[in-house]
């Protein structure tokens, strides 16, 4: 008798052992990690032992698993990962649970507790774009170029960057090139690992200081020239800003560029001229760079020369005053009314209208307000002041 006791309670443990085991499990997170908000992790997991398996429920928890809120409900059966964006929460408590719904005892597992990082300020996320297109001439004829857009549309004018100081940015770049590419900011990142064609890196910032940047592609001097830079602002309060970001081509080196070949920028005789990849009249139809306002407004202009030759940005009927400077530090509060940019300079100006009338902003260089030597076009516009 006591033999079969023995037999029934080791039988009654096997069936237990096998009905405890789990029946699918979840590979990551395993628990421990730390992950920022606005990140994008792969949830991953494996069956144990096969069901009849109709479809996955994923949750996550902020509570350690004492709550659960939905990721996906009816996840296909064939699929084991999951893309989750990582929500602004803060927690020191996150958990993942995989519920297998079966078509008859569903059963689940959950990762092990990990961290979402609490961010301050206001949490930001941007995605931009490494796009390959064509520019076009005054005939209409086009040559290569790139460009960060917003979405992944080419088009020649790079995307201001305009945020707040104290923002905690996530910012996804995504390389729909055939070539390797990276991102740089001057001041805040120097460079960043390649990002390879058809792949996306995700960066995150805490915008603590105010200012006016630089992004740009630094992988090579031939990515930035054919039109990867741009103008990013952190902004410590509101006010009336307007954008320039300065390039020049020489359509025979974009062209050899763009087959993979060599150029030397020692000798360089540029054809066409822009301000935010739009030539004049076009660019009086850009608001973020046409100059308008009162008389008395003060008015705040970002100028970025993204190009390889130096310009002289100069303004009939006032004087602005160089609040930043990146090149010459030494120039900031002179008032002037031409204003040197080198090649990579990043400058704030200040300009408060005393009159009101239509005034011209021009490069002193008169060969840039020329375009496939065509006059007036290039790097003109006309500021209007009421």
């Amino acid at each position: 008798m006591k033999l079969m006791q023995k037999i029934f309670l080791l039988g009654i443990l096997l069936l237990w052992t096998f009905l405890s085991r789990a029946h699918v499990a979840v590979d990551y997170p395993v628990g421990g990690e730390v992950f920022m908000p606005g990140t994008v992790v792969t949830i991953s997991w494996h069956i144990v032992i096969p069901h009849d398996t109709q479809n996955w429920d994923v949750y996550y928890s902020e509570d350690g698993g004492s709550s659960w809120l939905p990721i996906q409900i009816d996840v296909p059966s064939n699929q084991l990962s999951l893309d989750w964006e990582v929500p602004a929460i803060g927690t020191q408590t996150a958990r993942i649970l995989v519920i297998m719904d079966n078509s008859g005892t569903d059963y689940q597992a959950a990762s092990g507790i990990f961290e979402i990082s609490a961010l301050p300020g206001n949490l930001v996320t941007k995605k931009l774009f490494i796009n390959r297109g064509s520019a076009q001439t005054t005939s209409g004829a086009e040559f290569p170029a790139l460009a960060f857009n917003s979405s992944g549309t080419f088009n020649p004018t790079n995307e201001i960057l305009h945020f707040s100081k104290g923002d905690s940015l996530i910012l996804t770049v995504v390389n729909n090139d055939t070539t390797y590419h990276n991102l740089a900011i001057d001041g805040i990142q120097t460079s960043s690992t390649p990002i390879a064609p058809g792949d996306s890196v995700i960066f995150g910032f805490q915008l603590s200081s105010a200012g006016v940047y630089r992004y740009y592609d630094s992988y090579s001097q031939g990515n930035s020239y054919l039109g990867l830079s741009g103008i990013m602002l952190i902004e410590e309060s509101p006010g009336k800003h307007f954008f320039w970001n300065l390039r020049e081509h020489e359509i025979a080196k974009n062209i050899s560029l763009a087959n993979g070949g060599m150029v030397d920028f020692t000798e360089f005789q540029p054809d066409y001229f822009f301000i935010n990849g739009k030539r004049f009249p076009e660019i009086q139809g850009d608001p973020l760079a046409a100059v308008q306002g009162l008389v008395g407004d003060t008015i705040n202009i970002f100028i970025c020369n993204s190009g390889i030759m130096k310009h002289s940005i100069h303004f009939h009927g006032f004087h602005v005053k160089i609040k930043y400077s990146k090149k010459k530090p030494q120039m900031v509060d002179l008032i002037k009314d031409t204003v040197p940019l080198l090649a990579g300079e990043v400058m704030e100006l200040e300009l408060v209208p005393d009159k009101p009338g239509e005034y011209p902003v021009h490069d002193h260089n008169l060969v840039a307000i020329t375009g496939g030597g065509e006059y007036p076009n290039g790097m003109l516009l006309i500021m209007s002041f009421e």
